[in-house]
């Protein structure tokens, strides 16, 4: 199952629709970063693809609490980010993305 995770409805959509027509056919999407951690538990996560700024809980913070948690600590993690911030990148791969 793979999970995506960005606060613009379209963009899940099209991330959705990319990967199911690349034959991936477990794909579910959400906008709420509040629910990332609970449906990637959920629905088994074999891979997350993360938006860095989302309101509420943005990107980095959702996969340090991955890193945190012993069901998610090993789950490959994409980050998906029209960002260019070279501490965020950093920050990023330095959590394991």
């Amino acid at each position: 199952m793979i999970v995506v995770v960005d606060d613009q409805p379209i963009l899940v959509k099209v991330m959705r629709a990319h990967l199911m027509a690349g034959g991936f056919v477990d794909v579910v999407g959400t906008t709420d970063p509040t629910e990332a951690i609970p449906l990637a538990k959920r629905k088994n996560a074999a891979l997350m693809i993360l938006d860095i700024t989302m309101p509420v809980m943005n990107g980095l913070e959702i996969l340090q609490k991955m890193r945190e948690d012993d069901e998610l600590a090993e789950t490959p993690v994409l980050i998906a980010t029209a960002s260019s911030c070279p501490k965020r990148k950093s920050r990023a791969l330095a959590l394991g993305a």
